[in-house]
């Protein structure tokens, strides 16, 4: 049997246990047969280790674009992921972004009112860590947002529906597994 994996950005080291776990809780609602979630660390270690992956493996590739849609081509290119555009998918512009798409999620964890970001659209937020820290900096119940601590907290409360429906990448990643 073909092993399949899923390699993501993210560390695997400290919480990377939570992360994994936590991704794999959001995908397993919309995914038949969930792929091994490999960590690899940074965006550049991520992409390497995807790129030396082992050729009888069925892999696929999730990280940040750091930056807007526009940039996909470029990003691709330099990585020299061109190859295989049809396994590799972003995370538009960052993670936060998917938490910044569901205010509902945001309000109901941090406690706090997040009507503000009703009409944006969370992929066009140029900086969306920082966007979610400064949104949080008066949580009295749970904090700033701490990529650390809050991301693998917050990843399973995802609706996958409203992911898909806001990230195309998403809904496209759900429909490469499921092949």
């Amino acid at each position: 049997m073909v092993e399949r994996k899923l390699y993501l950005e993210g560390e695997s080291s400290g919480k990377g246990a939570f992360l994994r776990q936590s991704f794999s809780e959001l995908f397993k609602r919309k995914v038949e047969r969930m792929p091994r979630i490999k960590l690899g660390g940074s965006s550049n270690e991520t992409v390497k280790a995807f790129l030396n992956s082992r050729v009888d493996e069925k892999n696929w590739l999730l990280i940040d674009l750091d930056g807007p849609e526009e940039q996909r081509t470029t990003r691709l290119k330099n990585n020299k992921l061109v190859e295989r555009e049809d396994v590799c998918f972003f995370m538009i512009q960052e993670m936060e972004s998917w938490f910044l798409s569901q205010p509902n999620v945001l309000g109901h964890f941090y406690g706090l009112d997040f009507k503000s970001l009703e009409h944006k659209r969370a992929e066009q937020i140029s900086n969306p860590c920082k966007e979610l820290k400064f949104l949080t900096n008066k949580s009295s119940s749970k904090g700033e947002y701490s990529k650390l601590d809050h991301d693998f907290k917050l990843l399973p409360l995802l609706n996958m529906d409203e992911l898909e429906n806001a990230f195309s990448d998403v809904k496209n990643l759900i429909v490469a597994l499921n092949k």
